[in-house]
């Protein structure tokens, strides 16, 4: 169980990388160049099998929140992780963790994976599978 110096440095950590994120973006002031955040790589010894978009659950979930980030996959950002995914070997997922409801959805942005609303429990299974 963290300690509270443990708590505090790990809030401040997550400021710290939100305010670089942000200043990063800030920069962005040619056409051609952009920006996007990977949160994480999994990987099974040296060999990547997952690349992971973190985002966060939505304030109301509804269908039509979740169809709007499916079509998201298709803009810059999405092309992109697919892209990087498939330079790595490996394919790209969007994550939205929800640890107060017990849920994961994960959102396949390589291949015909679609949506899957998963347990906490069910997605520590999922990730220790990969790669599928």
């Amino acid at each position: 169980m963290p300690n509270n110096v443990q708590i505090i440095n790990s809030l401040r950590s997550n400021l710290l990388e939100a305010e670089y994120t942000q200043w990063r973006k800030g920069l962005v002031r040619h056409p051609n160049q952009y920006v996007i955040d990977i949160d994480q790589v999994e990987f099974r010894g040296d060999t990547p099998v997952a690349l992971i978009d973190l985002k966060t659950w939505p304030r109301y979930e509804t269908p039509s929140y979740w169809e709007k980030v499916a079509k998201s996959s298709y803009t810059f950002a999405g092309k992109m992780y697919r892209k990087q995914a498939q330079s790595m070997g490996c394919k790209a997922y969007y994550v939205f963790p929800n640890f107060d409801i017990d849920t994961v959805m994960v959102y396949g942005l390589s291949d015909n994976f679609g949506w899957r609303r998963m347990t906490v429990e069910g997605y520590e299974e999922w990730l220790m599978t990969l790669p599928e």
